[in-house]
């Protein structure tokens, strides 16, 4: 009896060992993702902006960002999404090479919609952000609104946009302040609004009736990022452009040795 019980320890304790020996040799497999940032270069951005800009022009943010996957799906075809990115929520994302070339988020708010399998592109569209007095707003990508042809600062025919499209989704409004990408700011009347077209290719504002009453900030407000109005907004729908009207097509690669890798953890 002694010896039995002196041989089942032993192989209780060789069991022991063996199970400490394999859960110390075991390895949990790595996710690596590449930030989406890193695809997105600020020189092409300025390049399809304001060519003549200074080099630390940054006006990434003044696009809306589509994740398009090679069989043409993107959240803004699925019915649980719908909108594009802003630049501070697709410059946080990743792709990751080992899940299908899916992109993650960390944001728990994200729909699973932006998880976009097998993506391939990202695409660009110029867009203005519209807020009202109580926080609600929406986004207008400019290539979705009605185009004019207004004679620019130049004398010449340029495409544009009505600025009181902009804002189409408010009843009434007693003003709006208007930001640049980098925050220089104005502020203007409904009737200024009324008269105003946003110059597609030139980037600033032209008020074809006002113009000579308005002081030169007023008049030529460039590089218009967003517009916070003192009324309340009646629907909040964002208003996406066709594809073929993107202003910048970003292919993603396919091999990664070049970028900088992210190990990822609870995503």
């Amino acid at each position: 009896m002694k010896k039995l019980l002196v041989s089942l320890l032993a192989v209780l304790m060789l069991l022991a060992i063996s199970a400490c020996s394999e859960k110390d040799n075991s390895t949990e497999a790595t996710i690596e993702g590449y930030l989406l940032e890193q695809f997105v270069g600020q020189d092409a951005v300025t390049q399809i902006t304001d060519p003549s800009a200074d080099a630390e022009d940054d006006f990434r943010s003044l696009y809306g960002y589509e994740i398009v996957a090679s069989d043409g799906f993107s959240p803004r075809n699925s019915s649980n999404a719908g909108w594009d990115l802003a630049w501070t929520k697709l410059k946080t994302g990743y792709i990751v090479p080992d899940d299908n070339h899916r992109t993650w988020f960390s944001d728990p708010e994200m729909p699973g919609a932006f998880r976009v399998k097998d993506a391939t592109n990202i695409r660009l569209y110029r867009k203005v952000d519209v807020e009202d007095s109580l926080g609600a707003g929406y986004y207008v990508e400019l290539q979705g609104m009605t185009i004019h042809q207004i004679e620019n600062w130049d004398g010449e025919q340029e495409p544009a946009i009505k600025l009181s499209d902009l804002l189409a989704q408010f009843d009434s409004f007693t003003g709006a302040s208007f930001y640049a990408y980098d925050d220089y700011s104005k502020d203007y009347t409904p009737e200024q609004i009324s008269d105003g077209y946003y110059l597609l290719n030139s980037e600033v504002t032209t008020f074809p009736t006002l113009n000579d009453d308005l002081a030169g900030g007023l008049k030529k407000f460039k590089k218009l990022a967003r517009i916070s109005v003192a009324g309340v907004c009646t629907s909040t729908n964002y208003i996406n452009s066709d594809a073929a009207t993107t202003d910048l097509n970003i292919t993603l690669p396919t091999n990664y040795s070049a970028y900088e890798a992210t190990e990822l953890i609870d995503y």
